[in-house]
């Protein structure tokens, strides 16, 4: 049965604000002829000039050196200027992997270079590779910088390299100030998976040169990989396996028939589900110690019906049964998995409700509803952000479901939109299976 998870209302009073800055002591007050805020910046007229022109903020060299600049009219006729100090900004000239034969991939497209976020095609690692190097070159030398490195990893190739991902891997990057070239270590967790390996870089300064990230990173870059799994054949089963003597080591297997020792392992290839065997009461029944299942432990007897039980992701449904016993000491199962294909991913809608106010312009109510499918959710992730539709302005992030209710009213007000302005609420639902539903809604500030 469906259940309701959410709804959530969302309150954006829209005014004409002067820009609020934060940056520090450096100011000075300029006199002008005539003086008006827009956005990102100020409108002036000066020196007995009929024709007004833009001074927008942002980071230049005016003459002595970069700074980062804040401007907002205070009268009519003065306007006050603010700044600080920023370094250089370093730039990732390559992003690389190195193997025993050198580099295998490249990436020369950064954040700074495109003023975007770029993936690269995935390049496939063959499954023979047990660890390679990588390491990042910018091209600015400044003793200030700090690198990072970081990665994510899917079974599924739909790892995004976009603002949202890098914000939230900024958080768990750790930087150093020595750019050395890492090591990477392909284990068996890696098989099978798509990594996402993303190189960050700052110049220390406490600006960070790429917006809404929540914390300082100047520059990024990405590489893309599909990291092959060990194709493992398995030996078909002899009929007698009563009188086999049997191999007694952890063994990856398929569906099938199975002779497993004590205290050895199957390792289902499949579900990714562990059985690791022990005898009790004298062989009429075996105990199975499980990971990655629904539960830690399966009891089955000889010669009885074969227990069922669920991945603990919930996309394969297994049967074990203990068929028999081997005269050397092993046990004779059967496994067989049958995979789960009717689920759905959750169900997302989203509604923006305008209401004119008399005082103060226009009043957004965002009504944001999330429905599971057949699985409890995991998580729901709620973004806003302006004239593009992944931004990544945060208004909610819940990780402890189900059932929540949250109003943003009061820790909404000070948020300023602007007229005439297009913005993106983006709605992103997961469940514990990892179905996910990304839904988006755009719609516009109307013009006062």
């Amino acid at each position: 049965m469906k259940k309701l998870i959410s709804s959530i209302a969302l309150l954006g009073i829209i005014a004409v604000l002067a820009p609020q800055v934060s940056l520090g002591a450096n100011s000075n007050n300029v006199n002008v002829d005539s003086c008006r805020n827009v956005e990102d910046g100020i409108m002036v007229r000066r020196f007995g000039n009929a024709n007004e022109y833009v001074l927008k903020n942002g980071v230049r060299d005016a003459g002595h050196g970069l700074r980062e600049y804040r401007l907002s009219c205070v009268t009519s006729t003065q306007y006050k200027v603010k700044w600080v100090e920023v370094s250089e900004t370093p730039n990732i000239g390559e992003f690389s992997a190195y193997n025993q034969n050198g580099v295998f991939a490249r990436n020369d497209a950064s954040y700074q270079d495109t003023k975007t976020y770029i993936r690269p095609a995935v390049v496939n690692v063959p499954n023979s590779v047990n660890a390679f190097d990588f390491s990042l070159q910018t091209n600015q030398t400044n003793s200030a910088n700090q690198y990072a490195y970081i990665w994510n990893t899917s079974e599924a190739q739909d790892l995004n390299f976009g603002p949202q991902r890098v914000k939230a891997l900024l958080q768990n990057a750790t930087f150093t100030t020595t750019n050395q070239m890492q090591h990477f270590t392909v284990t068996d967790y890696y098989r099978g998976k798509y990594v996402l390996f993303v190189a960050m870089v700052k110049n220390n300064d406490g600006v960070s040169a790429i917006p809404n990230m929540g914390g300082e990173v100047d520059d990024v870059a990405a590489l893309y990989f599909y990291i092959k799994p060990i194709e493992t054949s398995v030996a078909p089963v002899p009929t007698d396996l009563k009188h086999t003597i049997p191999s007694c080591v952890d063994t990856k297997v398929f569906d099938g028939t199975y002779i497993v020792c004590e205290g050895m392992t199957l390792y289902h290839s499949p579900s990714k589900v562990s059985m690791t065997q022990h005898f009790y009461s004298k062989g009429s029944e075996v105990t199975l110690d499980l990971t990655g299942a629904d539960r830690n432990q399966v009891v089955l007897k000889l010669g009885e019906s074969a227990k069922t039980f669920a991945t603990a992701n919930g996309q394969y449904q297994m049967k074990v049964s203990y068929d028999n016993y081997n005269i050397y000491g092993g046990a004779i199962l059967t496994v067989k998995s049958t995979k789960v294909n009717d689920v759905t991913a959750p169900e997302v809608s989203i509604a923006a409700i305008p209401r004119k106010l008399k005082e103060t312009g226009w009043q957004y109510e965002i009504d944001v509803r999330v429905q599971d499918s057949q699985t409890p959710l995991k998580k729901v992730a709620v973004y806003l952000s302006e004239d593009e539709p992944f931004g990544i302005d945060f208004l909610y992030w819940n990780n402890a479901m189900p059932n929540f209710a949250k109003s943003f009213g009061e820790e909404f007000k000070t948020r300023t939109l602007t007229f005439g302005k297009q913005y993106t609420v983006r709605v992103e639902a997961e469940d514990v299976q990892g179905n996910a539903t990304v839904q988006t809604l755009r719609f516009t500030v109307p013009l006062q």
